[in-house]
Formats: structure tokens, C-alpha cells, sequence
């Protein structure tokens, strides 16, 4: 196998999924679409599932308890889990094509107030608990990723440029069982169409590897750089514009066992809400350390990531998790 085969072949990098906070909705700012890429001409399918457990309220940098804070309502927990299916259609060696639908399981808790605020608000005003348990389909996105300075005999490294739409396939209007609907956060479906674009620079090195292969006991190690930027369109309320900057490489332990590591950061504008208040009570800066292991066989894999939070700042107070857990399964057909 030559070089430039054995790079297409391990190349791993990761990109951005959507962050949703204020109530505490949320998703892993991970990419996972060159893992497992299919050969050209064939697709590849990656089945993830992602389970996050907000359940820590944050005001700016600092752990806060529930209620600590005043607010009109204080959030309690919001517990996600998204299960996705990601379709990507190799063109060419330099064309890939991805098609990803969510599913979203979410429940939410969060403490009502008791009493109206035209005079302020007062202590222990916030007693009467809500919860909802949404489930539906999510957005349906359709990224492009084209490789516009290809790697060459003296450059093992290439630049790829992203592009494409999220559509608002989901519901952003579920109610709970008392008929109330739930904040734009929560819901499955944004109600926004948005547009999606960035760079990946991927590359990869010859180093040694603690497992034997074509080169004994050295390997090409892969790297990625990546910045995503997602912009919302259109009025009324939704959620906010997001900036994903992601580096990671994936380490061979053994013929088809694989350590990966990435480090994700995201930052978020607020959301653009008709209550001011609810605009306040989101957005924020996150830094993340992604630590996990694949494991390979023929042409299917196996994947766990566990998600570390190294650095979060949130606008307002907003509930946070202390580590997010993905798992999945990819094959080639």
C-alpha cells in the first residue's frame, strides 16, 4: 500500500453539531464524517447516540446550586439523547456528500413561579415544578465536502471546504401533558433554515504506533484542524449563530484498535427571542476534551467518545453537564 493510499485509508478528523442551551438542550460538538469514509462511488452509514445530563446550573464560570440565583424560573434538568443517522455518498476521492437526521429524546424540569413579577420578584417564588418529554424527528442537514488543494507526492496534507443547509424537518412547537409549549431550545426542530460552512485542513504523519502494519512498527498518524460556522436565518425567534473550532488525531494501539483525542471548542451568540429574558439566558464559550476508542473490523467500526468539559462560560445562568457520552457504529457498503 503507498502513502497516499494508507492516509486516505486512517485520515480521521471531527466537525460540529449544534449547541442549544438556555433550557439546557444540547448536543456533543464532535465530527465524526471521515471516520470509516467510504471508498469512491460507495456510501458509508454511522449510527451514533449521544446522552448528555444537564443537570448542573452555571452562572458565567461559576457552579451555582437551583435558585441560587434569581430568575423568573429556575431550570432543574435537562436530560438528552440524540440519536442520529448520517448517510455519506463518496462522488470522487475529493467530493463527499452527507445527509444527517437526528432523533431527539428530551426531558426537561424546570421550576415555575408562582405569582406574577409586575412588582418584582420575591423570595421563594419559584414552586410550581414543569416538565416536558419531547421526542421527534430533528433537522435533516446536507453537507458537501470538496477537497480544494488536493495532497500531492510531497504534501500529505490537503484542505477541504464545507458547505450546506440544515433544514427545519423537526417540530419546534411540542407541548407537555398540560398543553404548554415547550421553549424553542428544547424542541427537536429549530423553525429556522440554516446555512453551514467552514474548512478542515487533514493531514497525517509517519510516526511509531504500538502496532505492527505495512510498515512494521510505524504508522501514519492522522490530524485535523477544523472551523465550522453555522448561521441561522431567518425572523422571530431563534437560536443563535455558532462558531466550532475543532484539532484531534486518531493513534493506532493495535491493527484495528484505534485511541482517539480532540479537542472542541464552541463558542455561540445568544439567541434572538421575543422575550429579552429568555434571549439573556443563553449563548456562551465552551472548551472540550474528547478522549475515546474505535475498534475496526473489515469494513465496519465501533466507537465510544467521552466528552470532558475543560473550560465553560455561560451567559446569565444556564445548566451545564459535567461529561457528555457518545457511542456509535459505522460500516462501508
Amino acid at each position: 500500500m503507498n502513502l497516499r493510499a494508507l492516509l486516505l485509508a486512517t485520515l480521521t478528523f471531527a466537525s460540529a453539531t449544534s449547541l442549544r442551551a438556555g433550557c439546557g438542550s444540547s448536543s456533543c460538538p464532535l465530527d465524526l464524517n471521515t471516520l470509516n469514509a467510504p471508498a469512491t462511488r460507495h456510501f458509508s452509514l454511522d449510527l451514533s447516540l449521544q446522552y448528555i445530563d444537564q443537570d448542573q446550573p452555571r452562572a458565567g464560570t461559576r457552579a451555582v446550586e437551583v435558585g441560587e440565583i434569581e430568575a423568573h424560573h429556575d431550570e432543574v434538568r435537562t436530560i438528552n439523547r440524540i440519536t442520529t443517522a448520517a448517510l455519506t455518498w463518496a462522488a470522487s476521492e475529493r467530493l463527499h456528500v452527507t445527509a444527517t437526521l437526528p432523533f431527539i429524546s428530551r426531558a426537561h424540569e424546570h421550576l415555575a413561579s408562582s405569582h406574577g413579577h409586575a412588582t418584582g420578584i420575591a423570595a421563594q417564588h419559584n414552586i410550581i415544578p414543569e416538565s416536558w418529554d419531547i421526542r421527534g424527528i430533528g433537522d435533516l442537514s446536507l453537507i458537501a465536502r470538496a477537497e480544494v488543494m488536493p495532497r500531492d507526492a510531497t504534501r500529505h496534507s490537503g484542505l477541504w471546504l464545507i458547505g450546506g443547509l440544515s433544514l427545519p424537518t423537526g417540530a419546534d412547537d411540542l407541548r407537555n401533558a398540560d398543553g404548554e409549549v415547550g421553549e424553542l431550545p428544547i424542541q427537536p426542530g429549530s423553525g429556522t433554515t440554516d446555512a453551514i460552512g467552514g474548512l478542515t485542513w487533514q493531514g497525517g504523519f509517519i510516526g511509531r504506533s504500538a502496532a505492527r502494519g505495512a510498515m512494521g512498527d510505524y504508522a501514519v498518524i492522522p490530524y485535523f484542524l477544523s472551523a465550522v460556522y453555522r448561521y441561522r436565518t431567518g425572523s422571530g425567534d431563534r437560536l443563535g449563530n455558532e462558531l466550532q473550532l475543532s484539532a484531534g488525531s486518531a493513534y493506532p494501539l493495535t491493527r484495528n484498535v484505534e485511541a482517539l483525542l480532540q479537542l472542541n471548542a464552541r463558542v455561540r451568540a445568544r439567541d434572538r427571542m421575543e422575550d429579552p429574558e429568555e434571549a439573556e439566558l443563553s449563548g456562551g464559550r465552551s472548551l472540550y476534551a474528547s478522549p475515546g476508542l474505535r475498534v475496526s473490523y473489515r469494513g465496519s467500526a465501533f466507537y465510544v467518545i467521552a466528552q470532558l468539559p475543560l473550560y465553560q462560560r455561560v451567559n446569565a445562568i444556564q445548566l451545564t453537564s459535567n461529561v457528555n457520552y457518545l457511542l456509535g457504529v459505522q460500516t462501508r457498503f
